[in-house]
């Protein structure tokens, strides 16, 4: 039987647990991971190559560019220009010791993208190997903007383009266009709210060509989320009095917390299959959650005081919440998700 097909019930359901873990690279805050190795932007603008299980530094490189991915001869970085918003540089790094291997010209992206980094938008980023030595950058800019005669008329900017990139010399192939993803449409009529990449929503998402949506329903034992697939009936994962959820950057995986005390876990539900991965404590401020082969990535933020400012602390743990490693790593600029 299909899992959401079944008809579950009760406070806290699950279908089954997971099926083995497929380990492959996917974005975490600051960075991207996979099942050896970690590439991160630390506070002090370093790209950081890092043992996933042991924390242990493999090389360093002082850079500002913002890691999105792990491609078989090298990892990938996003130079954004400080100057111009919209422009920025492909860089590929040696994937044994950091050093930039090779570099693109200057892209100029739409004007949408710079909107959307500089204000209340989004920018998402990712790399993967294409034909021969060819790879693929994906861009996605999300940015509100006003219209119309009413200043309060709001309206979604969207728009989306692919860049092929040569990998070993870093040059430019061809740069385009294409529709961008409709994952801000409205999937349901009661929406759950949820976080992903630092902001808050209530859309409908996709993995591949698979479409997710959160619901929730009130009744007499509390507030009821249940997950859909396409149009099959939507399964209830949990009902609590003040459910909190989080989405991973790639879509995958939910994160949900069933009320808001300081003793109330974490649990991680693998989307595609609503079957329970795990349960872990949670932190308090802690949030930016993502999974990369069997670890936890997240990010908490410090407390301020008259001689610190407040850190961002990018924090590891395994299934069962041991700690393994952490870094202090930079806030994001505007609501940018360019490591996304």
């Amino acid at each position: 039987m299909n899992a959401f097909a079944a008809a579950v019930a009760g406070s806290l359901v699950y279908l089954s647990q997971a099926p083995a873990n497929v380990c492959r690279a996917v974005p975490v805050p600051g960075g991207t991971a996979d099942g050896s190795t970690a590439v991160i932007l630390t506070a002090d603008f370093t790209i950081e190559a890092i043992d996933a299980h042991t924390g242990h530094t493999r090389w360093r490189t002082k850079s500002e560019a913002s890691p999105i991915a792990l491609i078989p001869d090298g990892v990938v970085a996003a130079d954004w220009s400080a100057a111009r918003p919209s422009v920025m540089r492909v860089l590929i790094l040696d994937p044994a010791t950091g050093h930039v291997r090779a570099a693109s010209s200057e892209i100029e992206l739409p004007a949408s993208v710079a909107r959307a980094r500089m204000s209340d938008g989004n920018v998402q980023l990712s790399a993967h190997a294409a034909t021969g030595q060819r790879m693929l950058v994906d861009w996605t800019a999300s940015a509100s903007r006003t219209s119309g005669a009413n200043p309060g008329d709001i309206d979604r900017e969207r728009e989306a383009g692919s860049v092929e990139i040569d990998a070993t010399s870093g040059r430019v192939i061809s740069a385009r266009d294409v529709p961008a993803p409709d994952d801000w449409i409205r999937a349901t009529s009661s929406p759950m709210p949820y976080w992903r990449n630092g902001r808050a929503r209530s859309s409908g998402w996709k993995i591949g060509e698979s479409r997710f949506a959160l619901e929730m329903s009130t009744d007499r034992e509390g507030v009821a989320i249940s997950l859909q697939r396409d149009t099959a009936p939507a399964v209830r994962l949990l009902t609590a009095a003040a459910p909190t959820a989080w989405l991973s950057p790639d879509g995958s995986t939910l994160f949900i917390r069933p009320g808001q005390g300081k003793s109330v876990p974490v649990t991680i539900v693998d989307v595609a299959t609503a079957a329970r991965l795990a349960t872990i404590p949670y932190e308090p401020s802690a949030t930016d959650f993502a999974l990369s082969c069997g670890r936890v990535f997240y990010t908490s933020e410090g407390t301020p005081t008259a001689r610190q400012k407040a850190t961002r602390t990018l924090k590891v743990v395994d299934l069962e919440g041991r700690p393994l490693w952490s870094r202090v790593v930079p806030a994001p600029l505007a609501n940018e998700s360019s490591w996304r």
